[in-house]
C-alpha cells in the first residue's frame, strides 16, 4: 500500500491516480481533518509503472509522480 500526507491541513477533498496514458486507476474522497489516505495497490492490482497522482480541495491542487515497483516473483 501508498499512504499519501494529505497536503491540505483540514480541508476536505479528494485524490485522483492516473496512469500515463490518462486511465483513472484509483480514487478517493478525503474527509475534512484527515492527516493522510492510503491506497492498497493489492486490491486495485495495478501494473509496475509511472502514474499521476493529483490532490485536489476546492481550487487548490498539488501533484506528484509515483512508480510501483514490486519484486518480480
Amino acid at each position: 500500500s501508498v499512504t499519501f500526507t494529505w497536503p491540505f491541513a483540514t480541508q476536505g477533498g479528494r485524490v485522483r491516480v492516473y496512469d500515463y496514458s490518462g486511465r483513472l486507476v484509483w480514487k478517493s474522497d478525503v474527509p475534512s481533518g484527515a492527516e493522510d489516505v492510503t491506497w492498497d495497490l493489492g486490491a486495485s492490482q495495478v501494473p509496475n509503472g509511472a502514474y499521476l497522482v493529483l490532490a485536489e480541495s476546492g481550487a487548490l491542487r498539488a501533484r506528484l509522480r509515483l512508480f510501483v515497483a514490486r519484486e518480480a516473483p
